[in-house]
Formats: C-alpha cells, sequence, structure tokens
C-alpha cells in the first residue's frame, strides 16, 4: 500500500492554488486545507495527483491533509 505525499502547492497570478502528489495508481485522494474539505482527485496510472480546488484558498500558513480513500466492496450472495 502506497504512502500518499505532496509534490507541490503551487500559486498562479489569479491566486488559484493547485496541489500535487503521488499515491498508489488510481487511487482516489481527499484533500483538507486547515480541517475543511476542498477536493478529491483521482491518481493516474503512475499514481500522479493534482487538484485545483473550486473554493478559494488565501496565500498564507495552512495546514494540508490528505487522505487515500478506501473503498469497500460489499458482495451479496444470491439464492
Amino acid at each position: 500500500m502506497a504512502e500518499v505525499t505532496i509534490r507541490s502547492v503551487d500559486y498562479d497570478s489569479e491566486g488559484e492554488i493547485t496541489l500535487a502528489g503521488r499515491t498508489e495508481p488510481s487511487a482516489i485522494v481527499n484533500v483538507y486545507v486547515d480541517e475543511k474539505y476542498v477536493g478529491s482527485a483521482k491518481a493516474s496510472q503512475e499514481g500522479e495527483w493534482q487538484l485545483s480546488p473550486e473554493e478559494e484558498v488565501f496565500p498564507g500558513q495552512h495546514r494540508l491533509r490528505i487522505d487515500k480513500a478506501v473503498s469497500y466492496t460489499h458482495l451479496r450472495a444470491h439464492e
């Protein structure tokens, strides 16, 4: 099971932020800024993920949290 890492946090000239990192291929990551959920991203086949939150994140110091989503498949037996 691969860890989730943050590779970069970039702001553009309009103040839009883009977060990027790595995890296991095709995994879903949930991104939080200051403990507020800002979006999810699916990693590529190479394990790269990237997210540009729709909500504005003002420049400054923030706490980032990236969680890898865990999915469970429920099987139902048929008679």
